[in-house]
């Protein structure tokens, strides 16, 4: 069974979310290792990015052991193969995160607590594999956030139907997962506009690789995505974001008016 955790709005959950962040990366520093953390882009872990970003400038942390690990990006075919789309395009996830995440981090830390370039990692998608190769030798992910779809509970971009034990790799972007897009760049003109495959980590990568995970849903417009996940006792390849359901310790972070409109919503087993 899943544990919901509310709080009364993205900021103060953002906020106990980046604690546990600065705890988990102070604490990797003491030991001599690695902090590795799974990021997806889009709306849900904005609050959290931007109090991760001003804790650290205030106790003035150490990024240098850091490693983002970050979920998915957008990919086109070109004469040589698959590639990213460029990072300076607005629905970059690479890009987004450079934005959102690396540049705040760094801004205010001196050049020996940076995050250094080469610990953000994105899956290549000449070789996603990789991806999961580079993971293991750091030794797995401390901490993957985690958010799903509003339309389909897309997780990266594994669409409904994906397999619990999939692994990083070329998907072909559901039409739903592209809808959804819209909502996290909201520059582009239409869905037409986003790309149609991206590389993204697979629900297999997330569980095989990952010792904590915490899935992060707010606002209103979640409230379906979250009714699904409560309703459902396992796994459900219907609905990626389920795979919370087998991921220990089954973590949910929702908002106060996500949670209300939720509860409207349910008729079956309340949350424990």
């Amino acid at each position: 069974m899943i544990s919901l955790k509310i709080f009364d709005d993205p900021e103060n959950l953002g906020a106990a979310l980046a604690e546990e962040l600065l705890d988990g990366a102070a604490s990797a520093e003491r030991e001599g290792r690695a902090y590795v953390i799974g990021c997806p882009s889009g709306r849900s872990l904005k609050p959290t990015y931007r109090a991760f970003a001003s804790m650290a400038s205030e106790r003035r942390a150490n990024f240098s052991n850091l490693h983002i690990a970050l979920m998915d990006e957008f990919v086109e075919r070109t004469a040589t193969g698959w590639q990213w789309i460029p990072a300076d395009r607005h629905c970059s996830c690479i890009g987004f995160a450079r934005r959102e995440i690396i540049d705040p981090l760094n801004e205010h830390l001196p050049v020996s607590h940076k995050v250094p370039a080469a610990n953000i990692l994105a899956p290549p998608p000449g070789n996603p594999v990789a991806f999961e190769r580079r993971i293991e030798m750091l030794g797995g992910i401390d901490l993957f956030l985690l958010a799903s779809g509003t339309t389909d509970g897309h997780v990266a971009f594994n669409p409904p139907g994906t397999r619990r034990e999939s692994e990083t790799r070329i998907i072909e972007l559901a039409e739903t997962t592209r809808c959804d897009s819209r909502l996290s760049f909201p520059e582009l003109a239409s869905t037409g506009a986003v790309p149609s495959h991206g590389v993204s980590v697979g629900l297999g990568t997330i569980k095989r690789f990952s010792r904590e995970t915490v899935l992060v849903m707010t606002g209103e417009d979640k409230a379906h995505s979250l009714v699904k996940i409560a309703a459902l006792e396992r796994f459900d390849t219907n609905w990626p974001a389920s795979i919370i359901h087998c991921l220990p310790p089954g973590r949910v972070m929702v908002d106060k008016e996500l949670a209300g409109t939720a509860c409207a919503m349910l008729t079956a087993r309340p949350f424990q």
